[in-house]
């Protein structure tokens, strides 16, 4: 069977690429297996690594220099029966401005993974 930790990709302040900072928490989960479940866990392990980088990628490059305070956030869900194995991300992005109404982006990501190619995905907006 296929196991799972979180692994923490970032956690804290990031220097963006405007000059700005973000406080970024970003984390996936990280697959493990014996025998078969070694391959499954490796193809996992080769999609949230892709993942990472493209979360970590973004977060170091959202620029608003009105916001007082940025924050990113992704957080994971895994659920693994049998060979199937859902993971479902949380992705929080709040800007906070001086006078005005924060602003809060969320959007939710599912992939249902069999013997760990995905079957199907699923984004959820607001």
């Amino acid at each position: 069977m296929v196991e799972y930790k979180e692994y923490v990709v970032v956690q804290g302040n990031m220097d963006c690429e405007d000059g700005g900072r973000v406080t970024a928490n970003i984390t996936l989960p990280c697959f493990s297996g014996d025998g078969v479940d070694f391959q499954t866990a490796a193809r996992l392990n080769g999609f949230y690594t892709y993942a990472a980088g493209v979360l970590y990628s973004y977060a170091a490059s959202v620029d608003d220099p009105e916001a007082r305070q940025i924050g990113y956030t992704c957080r994971s869900e895994v659920t693994v029966e049998g060979d199937v194995v859902e993971v479902t991300l949380h992705i929080l992005e709040r800007r906070t401005y001086r006078g005005r109404k924060s602003e809060v982006k969320r959007k939710t990501l599912s992939h249902v993974f069999r013997d760990g190619y995905a079957v199907s995905r699923k984004t959820q907006v607001g």
